[in-house]
């Protein structure tokens, strides 16, 4: 673990201590350390970002930092969670470690992931979703008239895709076995000649 330094023999500790502890707020009904410094992202209050040039630390995420100050080093692959889902939280009491597979464990269960009209992808609404889950017609006609792919119209009917939406599953579309694909079909052999 070569990338990991201890914050706490650092020549500037006392002076980055006091910059943290200047940049948060205690929230005495929840317990969270609510970071009041800047945030990674404007729009919707991400996560809070802690910079200090004379120690040479730009744009650390605030609650790595906490963990950091207070708990002690972490690698670069480790990853900080926050039990009490609050992205602005830097009370190391809230915080615990975990690997990306964890992260994306903890994001999922708590429902802060992008899905249906939310993601920046999508490309129908959710009354779109249903039309074309209740549509008889042919997939390839409902895909051209929506603009989406074959396989797009496939995911929905299935209940692959917009599963949050609670659609029954259509099983009237399966894929071909690769058996059956691969088959080779006789081709007639004209002998007369």
């Amino acid at each position: 673990m070569s990338d990991v330094v201890d914050l706490r023999s650092h020549p500037e500790f006392t002076a980055i201590m006091a910059a943290f502890e200047a940049r948060y707020m205690p929230e005495p009904m929840s317990g969270c350390w609510l970071w009041t410094g800047m945030y990674l992202s404007m729009k919707r209050m991400g996560y809070g970002c802690f910079t200090m040039r004379p120690a040479r630390m730009i744009g650390e995420r605030a609650h790595r930092l906490a963990w950091k100050l207070l708990r002690g080093p972490i690698s670069s692959e480790d990853h900080v969670l926050h039990r009490c889902d609050n992205p602005i939280c830097v009370n190391p009491d809230h915080l615990f470690l975990g690997d990306q597979a964890a992260n994306m464990d903890d994001r999922q269960q708590k429902c802060r992931h992008n899905y249906g009209e939310t993601h920046g992808m999508v490309k129908l609404t959710e009354e779109q979703v249903r039309l074309i889950h209740a549509d008889a017609r042919l997939y390839s006609v409902i895909a051209a008239e929506y603009g989406v792919t074959f396989m797009t119209v496939c995911d929905i009917k299935r209940g692959h895709s917009w599963r949050h939406l609670g659609l029954p599953r259509n099983t009237r579309y399966r894929h071909p076995s690769k058996s059956s694909r691969l088959k080779m079909h006789p081709v007639p052999v004209n002998r007369s000649t």
